[in-house]
């Protein structure tokens, strides 16, 4: 996430949505590839589902990580603020299909809701904990800081 992430914020949205819808055509097509993902979608409605949720909105919101930039009177912040808005809507978004698809392996006494949350929040959680381990680290170099400053 991180990569797409720094191109939004240097470089704008328009650049960062750009690159991330095509991460999100890549991501697609190697789950297209694999056949791992799809031969559970039981028909064109849950394949759509997960098409758009599972891939093309998930990965391509990633690129907007950069919407915050100088809202705030701290670049850090900026860009906290900006990640951890893309990454609760790329959860938003999983958790969708974890509801319509993936809910039916839901163990028993467990709702599809709850286990699309716990899925989804685990691996999400675990992400974005490492992406602010790894971005507060990067920022505290004023080197990092003047290489992703904004050039737009």
């Amino acid at each position: 996430m991180l990569p797409i992430m720094l191109i939004s914020f240097k470089w704008g949205n328009r650049a960062g949505l750009a690159t991330a819808f095509l991460y999100s055509i890549t991501q697609a097509l190697q789950a297209l590839a694999e056949g791992n993902v799809f031969p559970y979608c039981e028909g064109i409605d849950t394949l759509i589902i997960c098409i758009v949720f599972d891939y093309i909105f998930p990965f391509t919101i990633l690129g907007l990580a950069g919407v915050f930039y100088g809202k705030f009177k701290n670049t850090n912040v900026d860009f906290a603020v900006g990640a951890s808005f893309v990454v609760f809507l790329r959860f938003c978004s999983h958790f969708i299909t974890g509801v319509y698809i993936w809910g039916q392996w839901a163990p028993d006494g467990m709702g599809k809701y709850l286990y699309s949350f716990l899925y989804n929040g685990g691996f999400l959680g675990v992400d974005f904990a490492i992406l602010m381990v790894v971005l507060v680290l990067m920022l505290r170099s004023e080197e990092i800081k003047k290489l992703i400053e904004r050039r737009v």
